[in-house]
């Protein structure tokens, strides 16, 4: 079965060596949607901050198979804006 590789970067780039052997490019998807949930709600603060958090998935060959991106944008408070 192949190996997968999830790397995440929110300001500071953080390379997963071990990778988990999975069945499927559909079951690291899975495995990606859980593992980023479950980064976020560890480390919300980053994106709070104005930091983008992106996890990059690849194979063995080092092959990108798809990005996980997130970021927090927040509008300009209604009142603010017409100060401004």
């Amino acid at each position: 079965m192949p190996r997968y590789f999830f790397h995440t970067k929110d300001g500071r780039m953080a390379v997963d060596h071990e990778g988990l052997v999975l069945g499927s490019e559909d079951e690291a998807r899975i495995e990606a949607m859980q593992g980023a949930s479950e980064m976020l709600i560890d480390n919300d603060m980053s994106l709070w901050l104005g930091n983008n958090w992106v996890m990059t998935v690849v194979d063995e060959e080092g092959t990108v198979l798809f990005n996980l991106n997130f970021s927090i944008d927040r509008p300009k408070r209604p009142e603010l804006a017409s100060l401004q």
